[in-house]
């Protein structure tokens, strides 16, 4: 049997070990099932893109940025739910 050595991020490791716990797997038994799949399908199993979640786009990052901006310097003040739907908006 062969052995295969990866290196992760700590988080990352973590989070995937306790997923997996959850469905009753262990890491090995989590990364053999997606080779075979890699394998049944001659692909990854799943859809790989450059673009990322569209929440975190350029736009909504400047957003939240001034956002933290403005309050750290005191000017946040409170929207109303009419000002956050506009905001939602644009």
């Amino acid at each position: 049997m062969a052995q295969l050595n990866i290196r992760l991020d700590d988080p990352v490791k973590e989070q995937a070990e306790a997923l997996f716990n959850r469905m009753g797997l262990t890491m090995s038994a989590a990364v053999t099932l997606f080779l075979h799949q890699v394998i049944l399908h001659n692909a990854i199993p799943f859809k790989i893109t450059a673009q990322g979640d569209p929440l975190y786009n350029p736009a909504n990052i400047a957003r939240v940025k001034d956002s933290i901006s403005q309050f750290n310097q005191g000017k946040f003040r409170e929207k109303s739910l009419e000002e956050l739907d506009r905001m939602a908006d644009e």
